[in-house]
């Protein structure tokens, strides 16, 4: 979400059945993992970046597999299928696993 100068708005918390993206989130803040939020059909979407790229991202709307239950779908992270059901913490050992994995790429090249 941007305003009319194109800055980024950062969304706020809503009062919603959707608590564990923002759990995700605030673990990505504390780590200092770049990392972007938006709103996505009646829930949200964070993707992580590296490098200028994002490398995953986790959604929890109502069509997201695990939303009955608050937890979140995952895609990408070096992993070829669509992951749901997970914690914020099991979205984050995939991040850091997917983070480790870039920087070792890129200390090779």
């Amino acid at each position: 979400m941007f305003d009319e100068m194109s800055q980024f708005i950062r969304p706020t918390e809503p009062n919603s059945a959707y608590k564990e993206i923002w759990r995700l989130e605030h673990l990505l803040d504390e780590k200092k993992i770049s990392h972007s939020i938006q709103q996505l059909f009646d829930g949200y979407r964070v993707g992580v970046i590296y490098g200028g790229l994002e490398i995953g991202d986790a959604i929890e709307h109502k069509g997201s597999y695990g939303h009955e239950n608050d937890l979140l779908e995952i895609r990408g992270f070096d992993v070829n299928d669509v992951i749901g059901s997970l914690t914020a913490e099991e979205v984050m050992q995939y991040v850091n696993k997917s983070l480790m994995n870039w920087s070792k790429y890129d200390e090779h090249n």
